[in-house]
């Protein structure tokens, strides 16, 4: 098992996974429907492959999901933030999903609407983590920080993941009542076969980008 992943767990579990030995919010229904379900959104394109080691942990794949900006983004699944830190793509959280086992990154969140933060922590189903961004440039836009090309060209929510988003995000199959926030018309999202990474030819993306002290 991957080390800072044991070690969120350990925290979590020493800490009482937010019961009482951290924050921590409460249980939410399932499925969560007062917020969009962005795992359900169009992808804007194919899904790509980015090697990505801040916080000292390892994603591979990247999704760019449609979202517009200040888009309140919640937790598919019960999961433990394993690192958190503000770069120059904007502020990203790295969560590891209890329900799948997989490790996943949000980029491209608002700096100043940080909600998750506590490292080790366990965050419940449906907690709300942030907002999207990508279209300001404290988040990313227009911002040739990124191997000299801008980090965001416009409003969306950028996924990056240890495994292709199908298997991160499998379909649950659930539904939401009429007219709730996440009731909207569900988009299969578009993701792209790909060849098994080849580290050599990934880009990168630089942890010295960090704008702020990183938690882990």
């Amino acid at each position: 098992m991957r080390a800072p992943v044991l070690r969120a767990i350990l925290l979590c579990v020493a800490s009482g996974c937010g019961a009482g030995g951290g924050p921590s919010p409460a249980p939410s229904a399932q499925p969560e429907c007062g917020a969009v379900r962005w795992w359900l959104h169009a992808h804007t394109v194919p899904e790509e492959q980015e090697l990505n080691t801040t916080g000292g942990v390892t994603t591979r794949w990247d999704d760019d999901l449609e979202l517009p900006s200040g888009t309140e983004v919640q937790l598919r699944d019960d999961s433990i933030l394993l690192a958190q830190g503000t770069y120059a793509w904007g502020w990203q959280p790295t969560f590891l999903d209890l329900a799948t086992g997989h490790v996943f990154r949000l980029l491209h969140l608002r700096p100043q609407d940080a909600w998750a933060t506590s490292v080790g922590a366990l965050y419940a189903r449906g907690a709300l983590v942030g907002r999207s961004g990508g279209d300001t440039w404290d988040t990313g836009f227009e911002r040739r920080a990124c191997e000299g090309q801008p980090c965001s060209t416009g409003a969306h929510l950028c996924i990056e993941g240890d495994a292709p988003f199908g298997e991160t995000f499998p379909p649950d199959g659930a539904a939401c009542p009429p007219g709730s926030p996440g009731a909207e018309a569900p988009i299969a999202p578009v993701v792209a076969a790909a060849p098994p990474v080849d580290e050599r030819l990934v880009p990168k993306l630089d942890p010295k980008l960090q704008l702020q002290g990183e938690n882990r």
